[in-house]
């Protein structure tokens, strides 16, 4: 009898490994390919274009570029592979936007050495594995909160659809396409349109684009809603319609991926 039981507990746990070992694996290609493609984005067309800005770059050392691939894949031993919190989302979207970009680029740029490059990227490992705490260790909740994660839902989407309302009856609900060739006419023609607007409304847009769409979006794929999803979408659209903002083109298709590979 307790051979049996021991049994039932002991199948469970090894799906779980074996799960858990198949998606770092597949993680591992993914993030991979993606830090080639950035490191060759990067020193083949950045760096040629934009060379006049300042954006320089060096051959690159093979030994330090599989030191700073290594430094990319490290967040995989502890980064949830599910996204079942908005925290989880918001720790995902750091890592693949800022932390893997960091490892891929800074070997490449001739501003200091290798070994101060490798720590620059270091840190921000570090500084990731910092932000990832909150997913092991819960602080202390010293005075109870009148706030429920249902009500705080209902005043953050009742807050998001009042800033819809007041930014499409100042900037208007745009019915024309944007093409990426005419992205930097439609940020003058905002602009123009900006300075008729309250002073305020300048903040309202960046606030809209940089904190309200991207928490739709985070909410939505951890609680597999598909309609803050779209809402979400719908912000950063509305964005590029407007002034011309690209954060939508990376944004709607990530958000499709992040919910498919949750689901």
């Amino acid at each position: 009898m307790s051979t049996a039981i021991v049994a039932t507990e002991v199948r469970p746990l090894r799906a779980v490994s074996n799960e858990r070992v198949h998606a770092v694996l597949g993680a591992a290609v993914a993030i991979s390919a993606l830090f080639a493609l950035i490191a060759w984005s990067y020193y083949a067309q950045v760096s040629v274009v934009y060379g006049y800005e300042g954006y320089l770059r060096r051959p690159p050392d093979a030994v330090w570029m599989v030191a700073h691939l290594f430094l990319a894949l490290l967040p995989l031993s502890w980064l949830p592979h599910r996204p079942e919190r908005a925290s989880t989302v918001t720790l995902w979207i750091m890592y693949l936007f800022t932390v893997v970009p960091i490892c891929a680029v800074v070997p490449l740029i001739p501003v200091s050495n290798q070994a101060t490059s490798a720590l620059f990227a270091a840190w921000s490992v570090a500084f990731l594995s910092l932000a990832s705490l909150g997913q092991l260790v819960r602080l202390p909740q010293i005075l109870p909160s009148p706030m429920t994660g249902a009500r705080g839902r209902r005043w953050f989407a009742a807050g998001a659809a009042l800033l819809a309302i007041l930014l499409i009856r100042t900037f208007g609900l745009p019915l024309h396409l944007v093409t990426l060739s005419g992205a930097y006419e439609q940020r003058l023609a905002f602009r123009a349109a900006l300075a008729e607007a309250p002073p305020a409304f300048g903040y309202l847009v960046a606030w809209s684009q940089s904190v309200v769409a991207p928490l739709i979006l985070v909410s939505g794929i951890a609680r597999r809603r598909p309609s803050w999803i779209a809402a979400g979408v719908a912000f950063f659209l509305w964005g590029f319609l407007i002034n011309g903002s690209r954060q939508a083109i990376a944004a709607t298709p990530f958000a499709v991926l992040l919910y498919l590979a949750g689901s």
